[in-house]
């Protein structure tokens, strides 16, 4: 099988920086404004996005952070987060960031989560999100640094040929008949900082 994957991120128009991050691999993209594309390894291949909480001048330093600490921690699990977030809640005193990760590794795909940077599988014509959105009126519940504890959602499934994935930022809004459309996604303006990965798995 072979795993391609597009993305972009950027900054808000009226933002002083991006204080979201994209992972592709062992690359830690946090930039005003990147878009690539390219094909991956076959297997052991980690993807995320991480979103700094707006109103909080560090959450970008933790969402670079959180993703640069995965790159050097093997296939990362639930513990291995756990872990992680106690140290950006010591490190950076409260501030913090959501987490998506997408693991592709031995035939399956893992999920882990906090926050509401959603994950979206794609089957024939069908979007379904395979993470929760952690917020409560529009207000964060759950994510990386805030507080010494934190709840990791997983998700592990048999990985299929055709398989497609979504990462987004919420400064993304969710509409499952563009969401894999890059062009159409990069011709919009977001009042927020935006970050989209779309990850394709083929038989080829």
């Amino acid at each position: 099988m072979k795993t391609r994957y597009r993305a972009f991120t950027r900054k808000k128009p009226e933002g002083d920086i991006n204080r979201d991050a994209l992972l592709i691999g062992e690359r830690v993209i946090q930039a005003d404004e990147w878009t690539g594309q390219g094909t991956l390894q076959a297997d052991g291949i980690v993807v995320g996005v991480a979103d700094g909480i707006s109103s909080q001048p560090a959450s970008g330093q933790v969402a670079r952070f959180l993703l640069g600490e995965v790159t050097g921690s093997g296939m990362p699990d639930r513990v291995m987060l756990e872990e992680l977030n106690r140290r950006a809640f010591e490190r950076f005193e409260g501030a913090g960031s959501t987490l998506s990760l997408l693991v592709l590794n031995d035939g399956f795909f893992n999920v882990l989560h906090a926050g509401n940077s959603m994950v979206y599988r794609k089957w024939g014509d069908n979007v379904v999100p395979i993470t929760p959105a952690q917020e409560v009126m529009g207000g964060l519940y759950n994510a990386f640094g805030i507080r010494e504890g934190i709840e990791v959602y997983t998700l592990r499934l048999r990985l299929e040929p055709g398989d497609a994935f979504v990462l987004r930022s919420d400064g993304i809004p969710f509409d499952d008949s563009r969401l894999f459309d890059m062009d159409g996604l990069l011709a919009r303006v977001y009042n927020d900082d935006a970050t989209w990965v779309e990850i394709e798995v083929t038989d080829e």
